[in-house]
């Protein structure tokens, strides 16, 4: 891992304060459909059972996180195509140290990007016959956040190829306040000796 921090200081600023113009049409949390988070969660088959009891207990990801997703025809229609998938997450609550929300949002953030890869591509079918993976993946924060309270998460991935996937993404407040980017590369191939 790397990371750079940095004191907020005085300069120019655009974008952090306006929406998207799609952001309006968005449905809010409250009519988005709840995510049971485990059910985009891949184990193999040899998991260790420890893995697998987890899992069936829902931990620990439904007891951290409320997550609700929106239609996927519906987000795709109001970006004009630009963004594949929407999901606004919520965390539990949590102490008021910055960084303690920073930290959550960064774990959020990984949740939701290889299933956008994979969108293009059936989604989980098939996924049993895969190699996936997050490979590298970076985040930028761009103004004071709160991980306990509703976050946009909209992600696209603009291109796969080659046994790699791309995927980018913004949480946005409920008011469209632009918080946080992320980017992420990641594994996603036939294992080696498969052909396809």
């Amino acid at each position: 891992m790397s990371a750079s921090f940095a004191i907020p200081q005085q300069g120019p600023a655009h974008g952090t304060d306006k929406a998207p113009g799609w952001f309006a049409a968005v449905p809010g949390p409250e009519e988005a459909t709840p995510v049971d988070i485990f059910d985009h969660i891949h184990l193999p088959e040899d998991a260790a059972p420890a893995s697998k009891g987890l899992k069936q207990a829902g931990y620990p990801i439904n007891q951290l996180l409320d997550m609700r997703h929106v239609d996927s025809e519906l987000v795709r229609e109001i970006s004009d195509g630009f963004v594949d998938q929407m999901n606004w997450i919520k965390g539990q609550p949590l102490p008021d140290n910055p960084l303690t929300h920073v930290c959550a949002l960064t774990y959020f953030s990984d949740l939701t990007l290889v299933r956008t890869v994979l969108g293009h591509h059936g989604g989980s079918a098939g996924v049993d016959q895969l190699e996936i993976a997050s490979i590298d993946h970076a985040m930028w924060f761009h103004a004071p956040l709160r991980a306990d309270s509703w976050l946009l998460f909209a992600n696209r991935s603009p291109v796969a190829g080659h046994g790699h996937g791309f995927a980018t993404g913004g949480f946005y407040t409920q008011t469209g306040q632009t918080v946080a980017s992320v980017a992420q590369e990641v594994l996603v191939r036939e294992p080696p000796g498969q052909s396809g």
